[in-house]
Order: C-alpha cells, then sequence, then structure tokens
C-alpha cells in the first residue's frame, strides 16, 4: 500500500502502489455558485425529518426549495445547523443537519441526494469511474 511491490514479486506491474495513486489525484475544487448537492449520510426525526451531509457544491439556505434524489420529492428547507449552531447559509466543505418538511424520514435513504430544485442531479443505473 506505501511502497512499490518489486519487480520481481509483480513483474507485470509497473505503475504506483496505492497511496502514490491517491496523492497525485486531482481533487475537483467545490463550487460555491454550481447547482446545490449534499450527499446525505444519515436522517433522524427531530421536530420533523433532519438529514446530515456535507455541501459538495452550491449553498443552502433556510427557506430553500429543493430536491430529494434519486425519488424526486421537493420538500423545503426549514433549518440549517453546522455543529450545533442554527447558521442563515452553509457552502461547500461544510458538514450540515438540514431539517426538512415535505419528506418523511423513512422516505430518505444514506446515499441519496439533497439536490437544486433548477439544475437537479441526474438519477442513472450507470456510470463510469476512474479508479
Amino acid at each position: 500500500m506505501k511502497t512499490r511491490v518489486d519487480k520481481s514479486t509483480c513483474p507485470w506491474w509497473n505503475g504506483p502502489c496505492p497511496f502514490e495513486a491517491l496523492d497525485s489525484a486531482e481533487v475537483p475544487l467545490r463550487d460555491p455558485k454550481g447547482p446545490f448537492r449534499m450527499p446525505i449520510i444519515d436522517k433522524f426525526k427531530d421536530m420533523g425529518t433532519v438529514v446530515m451531509g456535507k455541501v459538495e457544491s452550491g449553498s443552502v439556505r433556510e427557506g430553500d426549495s429543493s430536491l430529494v434524489m434519486p425519488n424526486k420529492a421537493q420538500v423545503k428547507v426549514l433549518a440549517v445547523y453546522c455543529d450545533e449552531n442554527k447558521v442563515r447559509c452553509a457552502g461547500p466543505g461544510e458538514s450540515l443537519r438540514v431539517r426538512l418538511s415535505g419528506i418523511e424520514e423513512e422516505d430518505i435513504l444514506s446515499g441519496f441526494i439533497l439536490s437544486s430544485v433548477v439544475k437537479p442531479i441526474a438519477a442513472v443505473t450507470e456510470f463510469t469511474a476512474q479508479l
């Protein structure tokens, strides 16, 4: 993992070790002006439905309309919390708890995306990835 494998062990491999490959990978910048995207990692009930995740693109504020993808459920943002503090607005890179109306907790799964209504994230059955 940390060091390259000796040629005598793997003569067919001439590439970097996994850590070198990860270190050299370009990390895309998070766009604060892009469409809102927040992958949902958890959810719970607390005076309504609350989802947790990290904003990857765009921003969110109290009163915004959003979509929970892939089921295309339109929701309203009732409150945004960063740590334990209620905030007016949050942007890329921030880990949040977002209180929603218009959806029940049992209709949300980890891996769903809280997304912009204007430019919703596409729901696909296949994609190409570079490993």
